[in-house]
């Protein structure tokens, strides 16, 4: 063996060592993951009694078991309470959630493990002609409370739309369905959901182009004791996510969503454009 390969093994092993006592000295800072996210967010997550399921919730378990630490799943409530819970530190980890420069200031997000389109949603009545997000001034909009679909988007809607809030995706549906607001914004396939469960799919339409295609992360309390394992779940995730588990994880969990509802509901796809 060469002094050159030598000198190129040691440093793989040093620099494995040091990954190795790393994920040590985190661990023992963390003897459990607490982790909350969204009741509403099919296949991403959804709420089962007083926890959740879900990709994320299968994607961060099995993390958990490849660290050798313990993840417990909660149900915080509607998605502000989830959010506050994280930001505290009551509860360690967020599921699943947009990247905003506010947020990061309270939290430490992992790499992105997929992403979304989120759109704009009106009944099939409503005189609404839409071209791009200019289009929506003139209307009433609403979202749910505590969503942020991008920063730059975010701006633009605080400043240029008229939107009101409401706690959740079938508050946000109901609002449409009685026309006292004339759009929604949502990411697709939770909407999509909920608009089936509510019978609400015939009469409501998916506008074309999305606002906004957002990544979706997972994101650590910088308030929580497990904020050292950051990096090595993003490492996790980025390795999950190029084998093709994390689409298999959203594949599987639609599944088992829609067998426990009773439906034969297929994975919705986001209309082609005119």
């Amino acid at each position: 063996m060469t002094g050159r390969r030598v000198r190129n093994l040691s440093l793989f092993t040093a620099v494995a060592c040091a990954v190795m006592v790393a994920t040590t000295t985190a661990s023992a800072q963390c003897d459990e993951i607490v982790a909350t996210g969204h009741a509403d967010y099919v296949p991403v997550s959804w709420q089962r009694g007083e926890s959740l399921e879900g990709a994320s919730v299968d994607l961060i378990r099995l993390i958990g078991n490849k660290l050798g630490i313990p993840v417990r799943v909660v149900h915080s409530g509607s998605w502000k309470r989830a959010q506050a819970a994280v930001f505290t530190g009551e509860v360690d980890l967020l599921l699943s959630l947009y990247k905003t420069s506010e947020r990061e200031a309270l939290l430490d997000y992992t790499s992105a493990y997929t992403s979304e389109p989120v759109v704009v949603v009106t009944l099939t009545d409503t005189d609404l002609h839409y071209r791009d997000r200019l289009d929506l001034q003139p209307y009433q909009g609403g979202v749910v409370i505590g969503d942020s679909f991008g920063e730059e988007f975010d701006a633009y809607a605080k400043a240029s739309l008229n939107l009101h809030t409401v706690p959740t995706v079938e508050h946000l549906l109901n609002l449409l369905d009685h026309k006292r607001i004339q759009y929604a914004i949502h990411g697709l396939y939770p909407v999509l959901v909920t608009a089936h469960k509510m019978g609400m799919s015939p009469r409501m339409r998916t506008l074309v182009p999305p606002l906004t295609q957002e990544a979706m992360y997972m994101a650590i309390s910088k308030q929580s004791g497990c904020g050292g394992l950051v990096h090595v779940i993003s490492s996790e995730i980025e390795k999950m996510r190029a084998s093709g588990l994390v689409d298999t994880l959203l594949n599987d969990n639609w599944n088992k969503w829609a067998k426990h509802e009773n439906i034969g509901l297929a994975p919705p796809a986001l209309p082609d454009q005119d």
